[in-house]
């Protein structure tokens, strides 16, 4: 009778022991479960922002929206805006009869060095006095870029164009610099009675696989 006792507590304290370690078991089980959560979530999350990031990056459905983009830049000269949509140098020339001999080419960097530089760079001959145009960058840009608003399109008019607008005795040569290329005109109507205050901003646009790249800003106006 005492080994028969024996042998039903032998049993009960086996029975006792599997219980404990099938309950260790389950909760080991569920921890890892939850583990395996915390990672999947952690993923989602990390693929959500670089979904999220790639959308808010900065996309042009056309030529003219590249435009307006551009001339937002210009006005608030915050050139890094221009880093990535620009090809090497940008020609800069003051008026659509492009010359040679002084036009201007800048990279962007070599913009933002010049920003708020006193350092004055030869632009050209001024249309009218012959006299040179030794100015800043940011006098440049203030007088042949921004020198009417580029960017409000209640007062000006963003055109695509294949060859520059003739509106007076300004001559072009924008094709013998570029060819295959889309020009936009950011144009504004003359105010004055004899029609010859109208001014015009070409940007000269290329089409690339990684989008629309900035080749030339040429401004243009009534010249004698």
């Amino acid at each position: 009778m005492r080994s028969i006792k024996y042998l039903y507590i032998g049993l009960g304290i086996l029975i006792t022991a599997l219980f404990s370690c099938q309950n260790e078991s389950s909760e080991n089980l569920n921890l890892d479960q939850e583990d395996e959560k915390v990672d999947t979530l952690s993923n989602d999350q990390m693929i959500g922002d670089s979904v999220s990031v790639e959308e808010n990056g900065m996309k042009f459905t056309d030529e003219i929206a590249f435009a307006k983009y551009i001339a937002d830049a210009f006005e608030s000269k915050n050139f890094e805006l221009l880093q990535e949509h620009t090809s090497k140098e940008v020609l800069l020339s003051p008026y659509a009869f492009i010359d040679s001999g002084s036009v201007q080419r800048l990279s962007v960097d070599e913009m933002i060095e010049l920003k708020n530089n006193e350092d004055k760079h030869f632009w050209g001959i001024q249309d009218g006095t012959g006299d040179s145009l030794n100015m800043t960058l940011d006098q440049y840009l203030d007088r042949y870029v921004t020198d009417f608003e580029i960017g409000d399109t209640s007062v000006v008019a963003y055109n695509k164009v294949s060859e520059p607008s003739q509106r007076g005795n300004e001559m072009h040569n924008v094709s013998e610099f570029f060819t295959d290329l889309n020009l936009v005109e950011i144009h504004k109507e003359a105010t004055d009675d004899m029609g010859m205050n109208w001014r015009t901003l070409i940007l000269v646009i290329k089409s690339t696989e990684n989008g629309f790249k900035l080749r030339g800003v040429i401004h243009n106006e009534w010249t004698i």
